[in-house]
């Protein structure tokens, strides 16, 4: 579990690019944009997947 919790703060960090603000709570706008791209960039995979014709056919290609 120590390897998880570690992994996943890695994970968070070179995703989110958080280390990259001095001080990344001191604005809700930074966390926003994060946010907010994140968003988008799930929905463009979401659609993708639909497009292939769902997550099994995805899977299969």
């Amino acid at each position: 579990s120590a390897r998880i919790a570690r992994n996943t703060q890695i994970y968070i960090q070179e995703e989110t690019q958080i280390c990259k603000s001095v001080d990344p709570w001191a604005g809700s706008y930074y966390v926003e944009s994060l946010t907010k791209e994140i968003a988008e960039k799930a929905w463009a995979l979401i659609t993708e997947v639909e497009e292939m014709g769902g997550m099994a056919k995805a899977i299969e290609t």
